[in-house]
């Protein structure tokens, strides 16, 4: 399985399409980004960083619930950071965290 949730999939595809990143190189960055991070899961905790989500958001950036809420401050956090889930996907890849 991938770890996507289908509602946190459909709703992923569609933000990235509304910022003209919705090709099939970018939608994948993400999904993978995010199956390693928390595998979509909205209550995920990181219990060393405190970090939670499916973006794992650091506590220092509030807290946000729900999916939809989650993805949307992911998304944008993701495009201010690095421009976009490829790029964000590829340093993770390097790092391991993003």
């Amino acid at each position: 399985t991938t770890g996507v949730d289908v509602s946190g999939d459909k709703i992923a595809l569609q933000r990235l399409k509304e910022r003209g990143l919705g090709d099939s190189a970018n939608y994948q960055a993400l999904v993978s980004l995010w199956n390693k991070e928390s595998g979509w899961n909205p209550t995920a905790r990181n219990a060393s960083s405190g970090a939670y989500g499916i973006a794992q958001m650091m506590p220092m950036h509030g807290r946000i619930e729900g999916a939809q809420g989650q993805i949307d401050w992911g998304i944008d956090y993701i495009l201010r950071r690095y421009g976009n889930p490829l790029a964000a996907w590829q340093h993770s890849q390097r790092t391991n965290w993003y």
